[in-house]
């Protein structure tokens, strides 16, 4: 069952066709949330980023779009249809309720709320191989992106599915790693941990800048996000993948490269923790 707008709907075929149409054809925003310990991890930020993608996409904001307006709904559907103390994958999107024209320029928003129910944030030490995905360069231009992102990553999988690796890295035009398929990736450098530079609306984004507040009061570890070209790849000793929704991966191997993953277990548990006390 899910959320569209205000009303709730159990079946996609009761929804009216206008409305789904619009989610098909139009831009969409949206933010991937997790919940878990009977709690919404990180909302507030989940919640500005949403209004700030909305912003730029151009999109009408209603006035009862407040943190409380999408929070409520969140609250209420796990109250009366699910069951509190799992934990669930929240995906809020927003598009126009039509095409943008001159006549029309800020038309109407449709929104959905859904949920499905997930495992708990966790480590995951299962065989990972990755590749470079090139087919498709991401633009370093953040308006850009934000048209292209869904396709570029839906691709990308198809591409990783197709020959047999879990997980390929996303790069920009200027050869520099961005992201994975998957999730954010993280370089082990001795007891430096770096990740790309976010420059765009990823969505974890909303996610590592408060958790990297949290990481760097541990005094083993350093860490930042700064710029990762394919040989910084090969450089690092360890190397892992970290989705709010999916968990934590270690790569296992990279080409003829292969890592450790002692490290990232140590690192792992501290990134949930902090993550779950956002």
């Amino acid at each position: 069952m899910f959320y569209i707008n205000d009303d709730i709907f159990f079946n996609l075929k009761d929804v009216d066709s206008n409305i789904l149409n619009s989610f098909i054809n139009y831009p969409i925003v949206q933010q991937r949330i997790r919940y878990q310990n009977e709690k919404i991890i990180n909302f507030d930020y989940h919640y500005f980023e949403l209004m700030s993608l909305m912003r730029i996409q151009r999109m009408m904001i209603p006035e009862n779009f407040n943190s409380s307006y999408f929070s409520e709904k969140i609250y209420s559907l796990i109250e009366k249809y699910y069951d509190k103390f799992n934990s669930y994958s929240i995906d809020i999107k927003i598009v126009c309720s039509e095409v943008i024209t001159n006549k029309k320029l800020f038309p109407k928003i449709n929104s959905l709320i859904k949920l499905e129910q997930i495992t708990n944030l966790s480590y995951n030490d299962s065989s990972y191989q990755v590749d470079i995905y090139r087919e498709r360069l991401i633009s370093n231009n953040h308006f850009t992106f934000i048209g292209e992102r869904n396709e570029i990553i839906n691709t990308s999988k198809v591409y990783s599915y197709e020959n047999n690796f879990n997980d390929v890295f996303l790069i920009d035009n200027e050869k520099k790693v961005v992201r994975s398929s998957k999730g954010s990736v993280f370089f082990i450098y001795r007891n430096k941990v770096a990740t790309p530079l976010n420059y765009f609306r990823d969505l974890n984004s909303s996610i590592i800048e408060r958790l990297f507040e949290k990481l760097n009061k541990n005094v083993d570890y350093e860490f930042s996000q700064e710029s990762v070209s394919l040989f910084d790849v090969l450089k690092a000793n360890e190397i892992f993948v970290f989705d709010l929704i999916g968990g934590i991966y270690s790569i296992k191997s990279y080409k003829k490269r292969k890592f450790e993953v002692s490290q990232t277990q140590k690192i792992s548990s501290l990134i949930i923790n902090s993550v779950l006390d956002l």
